[in-house]
């Protein structure tokens, strides 16, 4: 993980495994500078911030696990979603 937006990905797919594992948290090494940091040393959020802000906001406590039939490696992630009753929130990586 680092400070740019390819990094997303990465901090996506561990927010997503961690919801199919049922983890109740999952913790950054650091949130305020260092390598992996959310804001960099002035406060300044780097692109993890918005990814964690949106799956925060958007992402439901349930999780769906869905099978990859195509033979490619692809992640899909299905949530319920928070904007609506009966609504979904779909990631694919």
């Amino acid at each position: 993980l680092s400070n740019t937006f390819v990094a997303g990905n990465l901090w996506l797919d561990k927010l997503g495994l961690a919801a199919l594992r049922n983890f109740s948290a999952v913790c950054r090494q650091d949130y305020v500078g260092g390598n992996y940091g959310l804001l960099n040393s002035s406060f300044y959020p780097f692109p993890d911030y918005f990814t964690s802000v949106l799956y925060k906001r958007l992402v439901g406590e349930r999780v769906f696990w869905i099978d990859d039939i195509s033979g490619r490696i692809v992640r899909y992630y299905v949530h319920c979603s928070k904007a609506s009753k009966g609504s979904v929130a779909i990631y694919v990586l």
